[in-house]
């Protein structure tokens, strides 16, 4: 199947507060991990989050265009280490427009 167009529908603006469910966890053993050991929650997010970029980045390579729509997911997944800045254009540190952190499809002049 070729996929053309892709978009993140996770609501990774709330990674902290299961916004975004790490593999290998069912929902209610990642909320379970949340509450015992956030350290170790965060660190199956990161991991998770990094392995969802290289996925997405695969799909990319073979043809697909990809989307961030608003819900951060290209940040956070940045913010672990993941490779989603294209070259020149990344994360320079300058603190972002905060039009860009919109969590919805609509954008305002």
């Amino acid at each position: 199947i070729r996929v053309e167009l892709g978009s993140d529908q996770t609501s990774c603006h709330n990674i902290h507060d299961m916004g975004y469910c790490p593999v290998g966890y069912t929902f209610e053993e990642a909320k379970q991990l949340l509450v015992s050991d956030k350290p170790r929650f965060m660190a199956a997010v990161a991991d998770t989050l990094r392995r969802h970029a290289a996925a997405v980045n695969a799909m990319c390579e073979r043809g697909m265009y990809f989307w961030d729509y608003g819900n951060a997911f290209l940040k956070e997944a940045g913010d672990v280490g993941a490779d989603v800045w294209k070259p020149g254009i990344g994360n320079s540190g300058a603190a972002p427009n905060p039009q860009s952190f919109i969590y919805s499809p609509y954008r305002y002049p």
